[in-house]
């Protein structure tokens, strides 16, 4: 992937806008590593996570730093306000979650023993709104949920004010039946058409089917080789969807939402923003970033004519 414009992003970051009001990310299931396309952003944002599984995210908030502001939340996100929950630990970390596992529908595949619950715990709840509230912020830019089976629920159990103006939601929706009750894919992209955002990425991952049980007869060695041996199916989907930016919208968002689209390589869409966005703000900022863009289309679309063609176009 080309480089990205570093210099542009610290200008945009350092916007006054965007020091009055940092960036917002939000991270709803956060075990593993933090999120790799936030490092570009993070001194300058406040990031809030939350992962109820605490046995991969000690690991990574020990490891977590150079934020603005870091806020990690031991706690299970909820679309409806509760105390606490029953919450299923299985044998991976990241496939825990407040929904039980279909143990029956997941015997079918070979990441089955993943989802085995090693133990039901109960676990202290929260709501977004509750978060935010108590944090005294009234927006989320980046929202990235990977909620093991509620992601839907949770991103519209937010006001519409704040979930309108989110700049960037990444969803990791199933296909298969993983879980008891869970927001399916198709369910993500029914509703989001009614939101204003469109998707810019869509991924499809999954597991191999071949029993589990079939599996667990074999040798470790045979095991692994009749999982990689074979054409994985669509399990989930990793979805990113970007704010239409149907509606007004201010400088600061046309700014941070210019370098999240930069970031997902969507630069004729960037290029449509700064055109829109100069009609509505003097903000010679705004010129450097659509000549930035513009630059950035016609080389990275010469980088896909071979050499023998731009050979003839340049009489050679």
């Amino acid at each position: 992937m080309p480089s990205l414009p570093r210099k542009l992003f610290d200008r945009v970051l350092s916007h006054p806008t965007l020091v009055e009001q940092p960036p917002v990310l939000v991270d709803i299931g956060a075990s593993g590593d933090m999120h790799a396309a936030w490092k570009s952003l993070a001194a300058h944002s406040i990031c809030i996570a939350f992962d109820a599984d605490q046995r991969e995210f000690d690991e990574t908030t020990t490891a977590s730093s150079g934020y603005k502001q870091l806020h990690l939340i031991p706690a299970a996100v909820v679309a409806e306000k509760q105390t606490d929950a029953p919450f299923y630990l299985t044998e991976s970390p990241f496939c825990s979650s407040l929904l039980s596992p279909d143990n029956e529908a997941l015997t079918v595949w070979d990441f089955a023993p993943l989802f085995e619950v090693k133990e039901k715990t109960t676990v202290p709840t929260i709501t977004l709104p509750e978060v935010l509230n108590k944090l005294e912020l009234d927006c989320i830019d980046w929202f990235k949920t990977d909620s093991q089976g509620t992601d839907l629920r949770l991103f519209m159990s937010l006001p519409e004010e704040i979930r309108n103006r989110i700049l960037l939601a990444e969803f990791e929706p199933g296909l298969i039946d993983a879980y008891e009750g869970e927001d399916k894919l198709h369910e993500v992209l029914a509703q989001l058409s009614k939101e204003p955002f469109w998707l810019s990425h869509f991924d499809i991952k999954g597991p191999r089917r071949i029993a589990s049980e079939i599996l667990r007869q074999q040798s470790p060695t045979r095991q692994r080789l009749w999982s990689k041996g074979q054409r994985p199916s669509p399990g989930w989907g990793e979805m990113c969807y970007l704010n239409t930016y149907k509606g007004q919208h201010s400088l600061r968002s046309y700014l941070l939402g210019w370098m999240l689209t930069t970031l997902q390589n969507q630069h004729g869409f960037a290029l449509e923003l700064m055109v829109n966005a100069q009609e509505l703000y003097n903000e010679p900022l705004l010129d450097d970033l659509n000549k930035w863009t513009t630059r950035r289309l016609s080389t990275s679309g010469l980088a896909q004519v071979p050499t023998w063609v731009i050979g003839k176009l340049l009489g050679k």
